[in-house]
């Protein structure tokens, strides 16, 4: 089992973008387990009222029955603590923050993005 974690703003792509992450996740992914730690659904709840998105996202994971990963974690820094649980359980990271990704790839953890806002990939 491979544990992908889902950055926050990877968890609005079926809304912005339609694609369906839960269908195209495991074709990029053997054995994928689909997950979002707790920290993040905790910045989506704080950001509901700026991004549109963000309420239907929380429905979304919780009506898709995507696991939340419980940390007890309440980073000032939730990239940075995306990267330490990634690398503690040797997961992939899906988001469409380049910074990040940037981040992740000098740390040796693949992550999956969206290519010219329709196609799924890893890298």
């Amino acid at each position: 089992m491979t544990y992908v974690f889902l950055d926050a703003n990877f968890c609005v792509v079926p809304f912005t973008k339609g694609v369906d992450i839960i269908a195209e996740i495991p074709v990029l992914v053997e054995n994928a387990h689909i997950a979002v730690p707790d920290f993040i659904l905790l910045e989506l709840e704080k950001i509901t009222k700026k991004e549109r998105f963000a309420k239907v996202a929380l429905k979304y994971i919780e009506s898709e029955g995507i696991e939340v990963l419980s940390t007890g974690m309440l980073p000032k820094d939730t990239d940075s603590a995306l990267l330490a649980l990634a690398k503690e359980h040797n997961a992939i990271i899906a988001t469409n923050d380049k910074a990040l990704r940037s981040r992740a790839k000098r740390r040796n953890i693949h992550t999956l993005f969206l290519r010219s806002g329709q196609t799924l990939e890893k890298a």
